[in-house]
């Protein structure tokens, strides 16, 4: 691959002059690291070398020279040794840094430090292991760095750029930011970091925007800002290098997507100090450019996410001095030397502590060839393949990932995989003092971020749209159901009060409160269904979803379900009184309580409880309902507009388990119907509800299959679908109540003079009737002695009247 390609010398060439030339290893007690820099390492540029670059790497060995310095001077890390260097430049070049490194390989060196550009560690770094040699990158990002296969002994002291991805999504949710649109070139780095981010945010369940958002480098990226125009995403990310990235953001700030309208921009944290005041240069057509207040207007609170490392500059570190202390030491060193690039000051220090990490992996090795027939210096990249360097160089593997140290740049460790464990950081632009520049203000970090007004003072950014019902439909429909509720009582009170009463006692006082109860539970509902995250917490709404199940089928049972245990028992009393059509009223009246008594009943409203609660309990264990967020149709072309649902996870089951429901109770309603069609010719007057039951069931059969139709079909339009439901429930309801407990109400103002209170003693009972019959009959016997005595003229009396 990139060995034939790049690097044009045979590796096994290579391998056999290594072997013939030097027959010794490390040079007596003394270890060299070999360390590779991009730029020049001394005061002049190399020339005479034909290197004309402008890269400037003195900064970086004077980093190097002072780790080596303190780590011999410290009697703890490898005692009895002496720690070298020999410093090259790979100037940032492959082919470059394959000569040096042939040339470092032939001078027996140990461990190698560097580089600290992607395009020159990685031919080193897939070298390397053909020679035992351990690599320590300072500052190489690539993600093709991160396969083991080709680089099997890479370490670096920065994260992979793909490590970037973990900082975006974890910022995204928690903002609540499902959805992200990246601009992305067409270049390596950028479409693994995009893979790497689509990968993830898959897992938690974050969508990229669909729309193609990418460009080949050398093209222009201004067709993406126009589709951005007509997208519904808000969230913005640019992976790209800085100078795109500032085309972008030009052509975005004339399109007026900015924090103050309403859009998220993330960029990578690393791009060079004031990188927009770099205006694109060399391109075969008309960049798009933008004023300095422009660009301000656009970068103010765009957010950045670093995963450099980083460690507070006054913090006590392992190295023996602290960051501050460093960067004062570093620019003594190079005081003498001329125009030295500050922008590499600042990242020095990464190459200290990858010197400080090859020691200690060195000294781990020390320790642990102690017990072995080998020591360190008898490690050779000239005798590659014996078993010393082969033993030396595994175990200088091992040491190297088990190094743990605070270091300059923060605390340092190491994955399995050679990569140093990222620290996110979040940043975001903010204007300066006057106005006029672009500052930075660190908003966040893997702990948690600042406070949300602090990060947002204009309001935090949306992606999406909620809709929720509308509040004051939800006021009106609460006070209508508590006015049900009013009336549910007061009914309830009636039943209480005039418990003995005919036309109570005869139609089950007992029943009717079962009725009024399931009726104030519907009321309940209506209360319950209203409820969203306009008016409760996520989580309310959440437990929701299966209370308002349990309370529908509940509700429904106790009111369907009583009516339809008091219309078999009218049905009963029917069909076993059918061959006896000479009975009285009266008389069946008197035997309704032992016939099908109200307990009886009772317990069969209780069985259809049972089968509800062991249903609902089956169903909210395989098939549990929760609130789910779905996207529908936007009204506009702005937003996208989410409403929340209950469902199941798994949507199939849950819809099987709700059927199954609906038609169990379905299954109730028409044997409802049929009780109420035998019945309908009945003539008990008190006894006989039948005919109210009847309609009862009727309305609640037109209830279902309405309420059915709506669910299916209407859920997305919410205040609709809140609407039509809970004005059915709370007319069903109402009329419900009306039907049973109106005529009730009528029959005891008709019999409010009368004393026709209900005894609770049978023979009584029918002693009263009994005393009845005969005054009647006695009154029938006057009328007709009267008659015989106007016809004879007689005295023919019957006197007295029959008492109990």
């Amino acid at each position: 691959m990139m060995l034939q390609a790049v690097y044009k010398i045979p590796l096994c060439v290579l391998l056999l002059a290594s072997v013939a030339l030097r027959p010794g290893g490390c040079n007596g007690r003394e270890l060299t690291l070999a360390v590779f820099v991009s730029g020049r390492v001394s005061g002049v540029s190399e020339a005479q070398d034909g290197y004309t670059g402008d890269l400037d790497g003195r900064p970086f060995r004077a980093a190097v020279n002072m780790a080596v310095e303190m780590v011999n001077n410290d009697s703890a890390i490898l005692p009895g040794y002496t720690l070298a260097r020999l410093i090259k430049d790979s100037r940032c070049e492959a082919g470059t840094s394959v000569r040096a490194f042939i040339d470092q390989i032939f001078q027996d060196q140990i461990m190698i430090v560097g580089s600290d550009c992607s395009v020159s560690s990685e031919p080193i770094a897939e070298l390397a292991p053909f020679w035992n040699l351990v690599q320590f990158s300072p500052l190489s990002t690539s993600p093709r760095l991160s396969a083991r296969d080709t680089f099997g002994t890479f370490l670096r002291l920065v994260p992979s750029d793909v490590a970037v991805v973990a900082g975006i999504v974890d910022l995204m949710e928690r903002f609540d930011w499902t959805r992200i649109a990246v601009i992305q070139q067409q270049e390596f780095i950028f479409t693994t970091i995009f893979s790497a981010l689509q990968d993830l945010m898959n897992q938690r369940n974050i969508t990229t925007d669909p729309r193609e958002f990418t460009f080949n480098t050398g093209d222009s990226p201004q067709e993406n800002v126009q589709r951005l125009v007509n997208s519904p995403t808000r969230f913005i990310f640019l992976n790209t290098y800085p100078a795109y990235a500032l085309e972008i953001l030009c052509q975005a700030v004339r399109s007026g997507l900015t924090h103050r309208n309403g859009y998220q921009w993330i960029l990578f944290h690393w791009y060079p100090d004031q990188w927009w005041l770099n205006p694109p240069a060399n391109r075969t057509y008309q960049p798009a450019v933008c004023s300095q207040s422009e660009i301000v207007s656009i970068l103010d609170f765009a957010i950045t996410v670093d995963h450099y490392p980083c460690v507070d500059p006054d913090t006590p570190t392992n190295v023996g001095m602290t960051r501050t202390q460093f960067q004062e030491a570093l620019m003594a060193r190079l005081e003498p030397e001329p125009n030295v690039d500050l922008e590499v000051v600042n990242q020095a220090h990464f190459y200290f502590d990858a010197t400080w990490a090859a020691a200690l992996a060195l000294e781990g090795t020390r320790v642990e060839l102690n017990d072995s027939v080998f020591v360190l210096e008898d490690f050779s990249t000239l005798r590659a393949a014996s078993d010393a360097s082969v033993t030396i160089g595994k175990a200088l593997h091992a040491n190297s990932l088990n190094v743990s140290f605070l270091g300059l740049s923060g605390p340092i460790s190491f994955s399995a995989s050679g990569e140093r464990m990222p620290t996110t950081t979040f940043f975001q632009y903010r204007r300066d003092q006057d106005g006029s520049g672009l500052m930075f203000a660190q908003i966040g970090n893997e702990s948690g971020f600042v406070s949300e007004s602090e990060i947002f003072p204009l309001g935090r950014p949306v992606d999406e749209r909620f809709v929720f019902i509308s509040l004051p439909l939800f006021v009106i429909y609460t006070l209508l159901a508590l006015a049900g509720i009013v009336c549910a009582f007061l009914a309830l009170s009636v039943n209480l009060i005039f418990w003995n009463k005919k036309p109570v006692k005869l139609s089950g006082p007992i029943l009717n409160l079962v009725i009024i109860a399931g009726i104030i539970v519907f009321f309940i509902e209506v209360i319950l269904f209203g409820v969203d995250e306009n008016v409760a917490s996520r989580s309310t709404t959440d437990a929701l979803c299966m209370t308002r199940l349990w309370l529908a089928a509940l509700a429904f049972t106790l009111v369907m379900g009583t009516i339809l245990v008091k219309s078999l028992r009218v049905f009963y009393i029917f069909h076993s009184t059918r061959m006896q059509l000479k009975k009285s009223e009266k008389s069946i009246e008197n035997e309704i309580e032992k016939i099908i008594p109200d307990p009886v009943l009772l317990i069969f409203v209780g069985v259809l409880l049972l089968l509800d609660v062991v249903y609902l309990a089956f169903a909210q264990g395989f098939a549990p309902m929760k609130l789910t967020n779905i996207e529908i149709a936007s009204t506009d072309s702005s937003l996208p507009e989410i409403i929340a649902v209950c469902q199941a996870e798994d949507a199939i089951r849950g819809d099987i388990w709700l059927i199954i429901l609906l038609a169990y109770k379905g299954l109730l309603l028409l044997i409802g119907l049929f009780f109420a069609f035998e019945t309908r010719k009945v003539k008990l007057r008190h006894i006989n509800d039948t005919k109210l039951l009847g309609l009862s069931v009727v309305v609640f059969i037109v209830l279902g299959i309405a309420l059915t139709a709506v669910g299916f079909l209407l859920e997305e339009f919410v205040d609709v679908y809140y609407g039509l439901i809970g004005i059915m429930i709370l007319m069903g309801n109402f009329a419900v109540l009306c039907i049973l407990f109106i005529p009730k109400l009528y029959g005891l103002w008709k019999s409010r003079g009368e004393d026709d209170v209900m005894s609770s003693d049978p023979v009584e009972s029918s002693s009263r009737e009994t005393v009845t019959q005969l005054n009647q009959e006695i009154e029938k016997l006057q009328n007709e002695l009267q008659q015989l005595n106007g016809h004879a003229g007689g005295d023919l009396t019957v006197r007295g009247q029959t008492t109990l």
